[in-house]
């Protein structure tokens, strides 16, 4: 089998993560726990779902590692132009998520009904355009869907990937000369972060696709490593000790998270355990590995994409109406609803929507393979 053909094989274990690290997200945005007359549920949100937000670091590494994974070599072969690939990209995130946008205007008209319409108006304009995360004020990038802002920072990924690519190809140590430049914009981001007000760090740390890019350089980096010694042969068990030590520093790195601070956390503390299980999950051969290959989980990892878009949509509608009509207050309750309209949705858009769209705006866009 060429390397080419082992290069389009499906990593199943790292689709089926996707899926628990976009439930990570998920967990972080039932608010509604905070306001609960159980003081453990609401210490446990407040301690530990809200700590969620790491998912997105999970989402912006792997980008890096799997577009490499994909595009890499093709770039390399001239397999594929610059222009093809930014139409397969915008054909599989774009339209679902301006789906979602329109499906959030509603409620969030409702809220901020006293907003200015100038201000509303450059609030969607961003969205529709996938800019948001470039503007820092959180009435922007937080606005209407609210996790599109992450795929306004993917896309600048998408755009810097050829640009990346090309630079790498000029080099004959590539490790070495995006390890470099991984280190100096780590660098940069230490010493930046303590000069930063508190007021822009979240929208500078988390949100800004120009810092944020330093992720999407490691997982490329983490794909570099991997292709040059994805052939190891090491028995399967080593494999597994391996998947049980990435998760165990996970756990150790979530655990001790309340006593590092947040700026921090919203990217640069992550990174060491992401790149673990994101490298050696790559190689499908332990137990954990197995385990997720799964068909089930697989499904849950492709739909995992729509689950992230409308999974606050859910939790924000229920919200509305539950106030309003149903008046529930068992947070369990509560939790499987939102949570089952969200997998329902996700699974859905996976299985009808998302592919006939994505053929559609390919398309329209007259996209060569």
């Amino acid at each position: 089998m060429s390397s080419t053909t082992q290069r389009k094989a499906h990593i199943k274990p790292l689709t089926s993560l996707r899926f628990f690290f976009a439930l990570m997200v998920y967990c972080c945005h039932i608010n509604f726990l905070q306001d609960s007359d159980i003081t453990w549920v609401k210490d446990l949100y407040l301690s530990t779902l809200v700590e969620g937000f790491l998912g997105v670091s999970f989402f912006f590494i792997l980008s890096g590692f799997i577009i490499a994974y994909n595009y890499l070599e093709k770039f390399e072969l001239g397999n594929i132009v610059r222009k093809d690939f930014y139409k397969a990209r915008a054909a599989r995130l774009y339209p679902l998520t301006l789906i979602c946008l329109f499906l959030a205007l509603p409620e969030y008209l409702f809220y901020h009904k006293t907003d200015s319409l100038s201000q509303l108006g450059m609030a969607f304009m961003a969205n529709i355009t996938l800019l948001q995360s470039y503007i820092p004020f959180k009435d922007i990038y937080m606005s209407f869907n609210y996790p599109d802002w992450s795929i306004s920072t993917e896309m600048f990924f998408y755009v810097c990937f050829p640009f990346i690519v090309n630079a790498l190809s000029k080099s004959k140590r590539k490790i070495r000369a995006l390890l470099v430049v991984t280190l100096i914009l780590l660098v940069t981001i230490l010493v930046a972060i303590p000069q930063t007000s508190k007021a822009l760090q979240h929208a500078i740390y988390y949100i800004n696709p120009f810092v944020r890019v330093t992720d999407f350089c490691i997982g490329i980096l983490v794909y570099l490593i991997y292709n040059k010694y994805r052939n190891i042969s090491w028995p399967d068990y080593i494999f597994t000790l391996l998947e049980t030590l990435s998760l165990m520093v996970f756990g150790v790195f979530f655990i001790y998270h309340s006593s590092v601070n947040i700026t921090y956390r919203y990217s640069v503390y992550y990174w060491l355990p992401m790149i673990l299980i994101i490298f050696i999950f790559a190689y499908q051969k332990g137990y954990f590995s197995r385990l997720l290959s799964h068909p089930t989980l697989l499904l849950l990892g492709e739909a995992s994409f729509g689950f992230y878009l409308i999974h606050q949509i859910a939790i924000r509608y229920f919200v509305f109406f539950n106030k309003r009509y149903f008046h529930i207050e068992n947070e369990i309750l509560m939790i499987v609803i939102t949570f089952s309209a969200a997998l329902l949705f996700s699974i859905l858009s996976y299985k009808f929507v998302e592919p006939k769209l994505n053929i559609w705006v390919k398309n329209k866009l007259e996209y060569k393979k």
